[in-house]
This record gives C-alpha cells, sequence and structure tokens, in this order.
C-alpha cells in the first residue's frame, strides 16, 4: 500500500511523511515508490522520516534481537535503519528525536503514515501540527495502529474528523486504516480536539463508529469500546455487560486478533 501510495498516487503536491519509522520498512517503501513516480523529481519528494531509534521497550528490544542480533536497553538502532534503506537514503529525511519536540517539515503533506500515536499527547502533536499541513482534496492518511484496543484516541479522533474525511480502505491487514482529506478540517475542530474532549463525547464517537462498522473491524472497535468504558469512562459494569454482549455474538471468532486483546483487556482490568 505504501509503495503505491508514493509510486502512483503521490502528484508532488507536498511532502510524505513517516511517522514511526523504526527500522526503515515504511521509509523504504515510501522512498522507492517515490523513485518510481512520475514526479520523482518533484522538489518535495521526499520521505520525513521521524523516529526516536532508541530501543527503550522490551518489546522492540526482543524484536531486534530475534531479526537482527542481541541488543542491550537503550539500543541506538538508527544504523540498522540506515542499512535497510540505504538503496534510497537520497529520498529520505531522517528526524531523529522526541516527536513532541522535533521540527514540523515546512511544507504541505500529501501522504501521512501514522505508526507512532502511541500515546495522547502524540495523537494531539499529530492533529495540531501536522493534520493542519494536509491538502484538503488530495492528501491521504494512513492510521497503522487503528485496530489496536490499546489507543482508543486513534479511532475517537478519525470519528470526530469524519465529516472532513473518507474512508478509502477501512482494513489494510493486519491493522491499518486509510483515509483521504476531503476537505479542509476547520480550526475550531483542531482546537477543541487538542484541547481534549469530554470523555462522555468520546463514548459517543466510539459508539457512533461502531454503528456505521458491522464488520469485523467493527467488532475491533467494540473491544477498544470495552477499555475505553473500564480506563477512561470508568464504568467497569457496563464494561463486563459489552464484554459479555460481545463474546456471546454468533460472529465472535474466539481465534480472532481482536478476541486476543479482548482476553488481555478481560484479565489484566479483572473483567469476569
Amino acid at each position: 500500500m505504501l509503495y503505491w501510495l508514493a509510486a502512483e498516487y503521490y502528484s508532488g503536491a507536498g511532502v510524505v511523511v513517516d511517522a514511526g519509522a523504526y527500522l526503515g520498512a515504511s521509509a523504504f517503501a515510501l522512498a522507492m515508490g517515490l523513485a518510481e513516480s512520475r514526479h520523482a523529481a518533484a522538489a518535495q519528494a521526499v520521505v520525513h522520516s521521524y523516529d526516536r531509534f532508541v530501543a527503550t521497550d522490551d518489546y522492540v528490544r526482543n524484536d531486534i534481537t530475534s531479526t537482527f542480533f542481541p541488543v542491550g536497553p537503550d539500543y541506538d538502532y538508527f544504523g540498522i535503519f540506515q542499512f535497510q534503506t540505504a538503496l534510497c537514503r537520497e529520498k529520505i529525511v531522517p528526524h531523529r528525536g522526541d516527536f513532541l519536540t522535533v521540527p514540523v517539515p515546512d511544507a504541505p503533506i500529501e501522504i501521512l503514515f501514522i505508526d507512532l500515536a502511541k500515546t495522547a499527547p502524540l495523537n494531539a502533536r499529530l492533529v495540531e501540527h501536522y493534520f493542519t499541513r494536509l491538502i484538503p482534496g488530495k492528501s491521504v492518511i494512513v492510521q497503522q495502529d487503528f485496530y489496536q484496543a490499546w489507543y482508543p484516541y486513534i479511532p475517537i479522533t478519525m470519528e470526530y474528523l469524519s465529516e472532513y474525511l473518507t474512508v478509502v480502505d477501512s482494513y489494510v491487514p493486519d491493522s491499518s486504516r486509510l483515509y483521504h482529506l476531503s476537505r479542509k478540517i476547520p480550526s475550531t475542530k483542531i482546537r477543541q480536539l487538542v484541547d481534549g474532549l469530554d470523555v462522555k463525547d468520546e463514548g459517543g464517537l466510539l459508539r457512533r463508529a461502531i454503528e456505521k462498522d458491522s464488520s469485523l473491524t467493527g467488532m475491533m472497535l467494540r473491544v477498544v469500546e470495552i477499555l475505553h468504558l473500564v480506563d477512561h469512562q470508568r464504568r467497569p459494569d457496563e464494561a463486563r455487560k459489552a464484554l459479555r454482549t460481545l463474546r456471546g455474538e454468533p460472529e465472535f471468532q474466539p481465534d480472532a486478533y481482536y478476541a486476543t486483546q479482548l482476553e488481555i483487556i478481560r484479565q489484566s482490568r479483572q473483567l469476569p
């Protein structure tokens, strides 16, 4: 998908942002696509790739260890990123550091790939400084973690902005959703998101998103809602009821990814 967007969809109207580079797979796909694009020579045909490039989490260290070689705490994996993107490095501008403080591209953004909205402040940073640089009628947004239950603010954000977005692909395996910016997002909507929505309103937005989606992806959104009921709305009884209802649905698949996350939530939040 990322290669196709850069090779076939990209028009040269803005830059490409790879927000969450990790070991370079997304940057490589986007940059190789740009190299093949008929707009490859455009001044803005570059990938701005963002990451701390430091293995602070156990799962990151374990992944690098199993894929490459053993690494210790706070391992700097920028060298791996450089190695894996070497064939197209002239199309990549890496930005090392905390995404909350690193500079934002001084240009419109045509393709925005998001794989670092792991906290609410990071999500707010994206909305305030990157969504505002998107090009109405042109830009696309890839939400890599849309169906990860641990980040309810992602579907809440996208549902809140749904009147300005068109869903191009509701489920790009394994967890992405692809959007097109159909019209400009008003600054007041951006400000409200950055300042923070009322928790009750967040719950309403999740429910609205679920009611629009009767597919497999709707099941995952119901898992997101259960987590939000417990952690944010402080309504554990309703979360238990929603959990029992979900598990009793004829289409519930016990071996599906959403079911795995649901079980983790059940155990960790003590929902019988």
